[in-house]
């Protein structure tokens, strides 16, 4: 079989916005936000930006008034960046001889299919993220999207193939919180997510894959879906520095897309009135069946008043980023490896994101 036009498919899904995800376990509606990427994702315990219905729904009852617009765009690369620029470089590098692979001579053949075989198992990913947020009075309010996918190649046993696992997710969530006084003074929260998912889990083989005609073929997102999610959260100021919070994400589902539960502990250790030291763990029941290191996000920032730095731990990854902050305008930027296998070292992605937010926060 020829090997290396399996590439061609595989280039031409990495660089549309083609959604996926590795786990055979069904995805949670979620949309991560770059500056807590940047703290390793850890904002379980977070309240001090409007963002955080996702992280916890309890945030929003200690927030003020927030409406702004982000829109965030991403890239990333199974095996590293670096990785998938070699991969990019292969196709454009043999484009005319892998046009016309069929009249090659044997020895050719066997040299494209050499170069290919060092590329197994990597992949491209490209994410967007617009969203509309609107909070005030304990009450928040964000409708999103979520495109996020990675087409891998997969050597196989008897036969390499091309897997592709792909959701993309459109909707709507809304949070109430308010603050409980029993004893102390904390503050619980509930959310609930609305949203249309398209999926599409396929493996091709290579036969498949080259005389597919086009991508819309290759990537059917025609398979609609609808899913209704709960989540539930607390924050517990235990000292005037030290906040501690827990999510039940997704701990009521309905309709036909039904992620496991995760149960998400975090803590935020206010160090200086600029300095934030955030640390989760997530899906303490290990719903996701992975090793306890990817569990773990931990991370901080140092708010310069204009300018923003922060830095982490995702799943063990180092991250990086750095906001600038304008008032109505705010830039973030981040690094972060994260892993897409069930244990650490399987299947390390970097990742790359920008996000651009208009309005107050």
């Amino acid at each position: 079989m020829k090997r290396a036009l399996t590439f061609a498919s595989l280039i031409a899904a990495s660089v549309a916005v083609v959604p996926s995800v590795s786990s055979a376990s069904v995805p949670h509606s979620f949309r991560h936000e770059v500056f807590a990427l940047g703290m390793g994702g850890a904002y379980t315990a977070g309240a001090w930006r409007g963002s955080a219905l996702f992280y916890n729904p309890a945030s929003v009852a200690a927030k003020r008034f927030h409406m702004n617009v982000p829109v965030r765009f991403e890239f990333g690369g199974v095996g590293g960046l670096t990785q998938m620029k070699d991969v990019v470089n292969f196709f454009k590098d043999n484009k005319s001889d892998l046009e016309r692979i069929d009249q090659l001579p044997s020895w050719r053949v066997a040299e494209l299919d050499r170069e290919a075989e060092k590329l197994d198992g990597k992949g491209g990913t490209i994410r967007a993220f617009p969203a509309i947020r609107l909070g005030w009075r304990g009450v928040g309010i964000q409708s999103y999207a979520v495109f996020d996918g990675t087409p891998q190649m997969n050597s196989g046993v008897f036969q390499p193939r091309l897997d592709l696992n792909a959701f993309s997710d459109i909707g709507v969530i809304a949070a109430y919180g308010r603050p409980v006084n029993l004893g102390m003074l904390w503050y619980a929260g509930a959310s609930v997510k609305y949203f249309n998912r398209w999926q599409t889990i396929r493996s091709f083989s290579l036969e498949d894959a080259v005389n597919t005609p086009g991508l819309g073929d290759v990537v059917d997102l025609k398979n609609r879906q609808t899913g209704i999610g709960v989540d539930l959260g607390a924050l517990v100021p235990v000292t005037r520095k030290v906040t501690l919070g827990v999510v039940a994400q997704d701990a009521v589902t309905m309709g036909d897309v039904n992620p496991d539960m995760s149960l998400n502990l975090g803590v935020h250790y206010r160090v200086l009135p600029r300095l934030n030291l955030v640390a989760d763990y997530r899906d303490l029941l290990n719903a996701s069946d992975v090793s306890v290191p990817m569990h773990v996000h931990m991370g901080g920032e140092l708010d310069l008043t204009l300018l923003r730095l922060r830095g982490g731990f995702y799943q063990g990854y180092p991250t990086a980023g750095v906001g600038v902050n304008l008032w109505l305008i705010k830039l973030d930027a981040v690094y972060y490896g994260r892993e897409r296998g069930s244990k650490l070292g399987y299947e390390p992605e970097d990742n790359v994101a920008v996000e651009l937010q208009i309005g107050l926060d």
